[in-house]
């Protein structure tokens, strides 16, 4: 995923901080923007992994046009806002566009196969080795 940009939203949560975590402990992508509705938590994610690719921002995803523009651009988009049953289809609104973002979500079933040089490859194979 080299140049890759990745939002992880809900970044200041708990499923989210640890999503944020295991991306800096890779080098899969070059600027991730930690996004959730407290800035203060979302800062607060960034400063504990203290990785200069990580920015944190505030969205509501509620806002169409705010989060449009957040993820316009990101090669994957991370869900982590609850409540899941409300949000999840909110997470990536081009989902169905050919070469639009890859979502996932943290009530998404996704297949686990062996592992990878990267905490995110048994998740998404097409990012393994």
């Amino acid at each position: 995923m080299t140049g890759a940009r990745v939002v992880v939203l809900g970044g200041g949560g708990g499923i989210g901080s640890v999503a944020t975590r295991t991306l800096a402990s890779t080098d899969d992508a070059d600027e991730v923007f930690v996004a959730d509705l407290s800035l203060d938590a979302a800062q607060a994610t960034v400063e504990a992994v203290a990785d200069a690719r990580f920015t944190a921002v505030s969205v509501d995803v509620d806002d169409d046009d705010a989060l449009a523009s957040l993820l316009d651009g990101a090669a994957l988009v991370v869900n982590c806002v609850g409540p899941f049953y409300r949000l999840e289809r909110r997470s990536s609104p081009r989902q169905s566009t050919p070469g639009s973002t890859t979502s996932m979500s943290a009530t998404t079933s996704m297949p686990h196969g062996p592992s990878s040089r990267s905490p995110i490859g048994p998740l998404l194979p097409e990012f393994g080795p």
